[in-house]
């Protein structure tokens, strides 16, 4: 049985989250607030999967001490939304947790269905071995490429907010080409990952919308339950046709998009992320004469997407997050 410690300082919540858990057929080996010893209790207690209450006022300082002192897998779970949602969020996953989910307490309206999907995921989380930390590097850029690549699309789920930060944060504003992300996360939490990321870069972020133009320097970010894609005349292109492999927005369909519409001029990217999304895409993208880049084992919180694209052969070329931003700019180089 997975065992988790909670970590809530608002008993009312604690008792709330810890049920659900049980519910939900997990072992609490603890339930405490984060003003006792909580790291202490997480090294005694040895869990699978650490579950911290958004409600914790220091949530990401507790979150990097626990990544230092006693690193497991840690969720950041909230029972009911409130107007700094979104900032707390964005702000604990770049500490080093896997994930921000909504948790399907009584009174939330949320169904069984809901409850299945919250007990699936943090099941699959506390399978993740080590929660990996790594210290970002200005990326090297030994020489500029021929501008082959009209357009990057870019994927990524688990612990991907980190790590698309960390790769956008690394181009300058001259980057020649338009970037299409994807990137899985729960309902509500776009707007304030949009912002967030346009701190973490000097590129400009923004929720992609029907008919822009893809412009060079410029991050369009499929908006929340829609298909991003890209059309011929590089526009973007937004669907709400039915998911693809379970999800919507795919990265799959985004790749397909792009294979299809702009072939062997374009450059996918498959960052760190659960299950294998994106793959079929980037093996599209591949035959149509494209470039698909897939983040390393070492470097991947969770090593599926990318596992699953370098499993179809379809990988150009694997590397470390921290040297992917430079290799960006050498193949797709600088607006003049």
């Amino acid at each position: 049985m997975i065992r988790i410690v909670l970590i809530d300082d608002e008993s009312a919540s604690r008792a709330g989250i810890a049920q659900l858990l049980r519910e939900s057929r997990f072992e609490v080996a603890a339930a405490v607030p984060s003003t006792g010893d909580s790291i202490g209790v997480v090294r005694e207690q040895a869990p699978h999967l650490i579950v911290i209450s958004a409600t914790v006022v220091r949530a990401e300082a507790l979150t990097r001490e626990l990544m230092i002192a006693a690193p497991r897998p840690v969720v950041v779970v909230m029972g009911t939304r409130h107007p700094a949602s979104e900032e707390i969020s964005m702000r604990v996953l770049a500490a080093g947790a896997l994930a921000f989910l909504s948790a399907p307490i009584e009174g939330s309206g949320a169904d069984e269905g809901a409850k299945g999907r919250f007990a699936a995921t943090l099941d699959a989380l506390s399978q993740v071995r080590v929660v990996r930390q790594w210290a970002p590097r200005s990326p090297v850029v030994k020489n500029r490429g021929a501008q082959r690549f009209r357009v990057v699309v870019l994927a990524a789920s688990t612990g991907g907010p980190k790590a698309v930060s960390t790769v956008l944060a690394g181009l300058p504003t001259t980057f020649a080409a338009p970037i299409l992300l994807v990137q899985h996360m729960a309902l509500g939490f776009l707007p304030g990952f949009v912002e967030w990321l346009n701190q973490q870069t000097p590129l400009r972020v923004q929720v992609a919308k029907p008919g822009d133009a893809l412009l060079p320097g410029n991050v369009y970010v499929a908006p929340e339950d829609a298909h991003l894609g890209v059309t011929s005349s590089m526009t973007v292109l937004v669907e709400s046709s039915p998911p693809v492999g379970g999800f919507r927005p795919a990265a799959t369909f985004l790749f397909d998009s792009a294979a299809r519409e702009l072939g062997n001029a374009t450059l996918a990217l498959v960052l760190t992320g659960m299950g294998s999304d994106g793959a079929p895409g980037a093996q599209a993208i591949h035959g149509a004469g494209g470039f698909v880049i897939a983040q390393d084992e070492s470097t991947s919180v969770v090593f599926g997407m990318p596992a699953a694209a370098i499993e179809r052969g379809c990988a150009d070329e694997i590397l470390p997050l921290d040297e992917i931003a430079g290799r960006l700019v050498h193949w797709v180089g600088h607006t003049e």
